[in-house]
């Protein structure tokens, strides 16, 4: 299996395509859906992990997804934490720092070390602006069409409740498969009807199995965390 084969048979299970697509076509978020997953693609690709000790390709994989999570946290988070102290200082540009910690933190040639910090880039950017964040009129018109659907919780599978206001377990929340602090847009595609309980664990990880993992990567101006 190649590593084009391997991606996409990975990434199908591991942030799979919605069932049913919410009623929001933004032409912002469209410009930016494919940054957050062709970063992940390029960091999954190019990472090898040996399991010696271990002779299951499964695991192996799944060893090499989790890594894949870690630095392509590291990369958006470090962008995001220099965008956002740029902005209160004009001291040094933006690219200047991000591209000077980047080449610290990565081992790979200059075509593919451009590439990681476009992309990089331009989700940090996304991100400043709140282009993931749903208006209230949109939110309301995703909340509608779940409950007019009844769908359940994407990732648990509970029925949801859809009284306003209500605040139980299983009240619907509308969840960013990637995260908007991840660089996750507001299309369509990338939207999911969750339950309150559901919603508040994934929080802005990338999955439920890198709580940990993404914890320990977390860039941050709160010393305390």
């Amino acid at each position: 299996m190649n590593a084009t084969e391997d991606w996409e048979e990975t990434s199908a299970v591991a942030y799979p395509r919605l069932e049913k697509h919410y009623p929001i076509d933004d032409l912002d978020s469209a410009e930016h859906i494919g940054d957050a997953p062709a970063l992940l693609r390029i960091i999954y690709e190019r990472v090898r992990v040996e399991a010696s000790l271990i002779n299951d390709a499964d695991i192996q994989r799944d060893l090499r997804l989790r890594t894949t999570h870690h630095i392509f946290s590291r990369i958006v988070r470090l962008g995001v934490f220099l965008a956002k102290r740029h902005k209160r200082s004009d001291v040094v540009s933006f690219d200047e720092i991000y591209r000077d910690q980047l080449r610290d933190l990565l081992d790979v040639d200059d075509e593919l070390f451009a590439r990681i910090f476009y992309l990089g880039r331009r989700i940090a950017e996304y991100v400043l602006r709140e282009g993931g964040e749903l208006s209230p009129a949109k939110i309301k018109r995703v909340r509608r069409f779940a409950r007019e659907n009844q769908h359940n919780c994407k990732f648990c599978g509970a029925p949801l409740e859809f009284e306003e206001g209500k605040r139980a377990e299983n009240s619907l929340e509308i969840d960013h498969l990637f995260a908007q602090a991840l660089g996750g847009t507001s299309h369509k595609s990338n939207l999911a009807a969750t339950c309150n309980r559901c919603n508040k664990l994934k929080d802005s990880r990338l999955s439920f199995v890198d709580i940990y993992h993404e914890t320990f990567a977390l860039v941050t101006e709160d010393k305390e965390k």
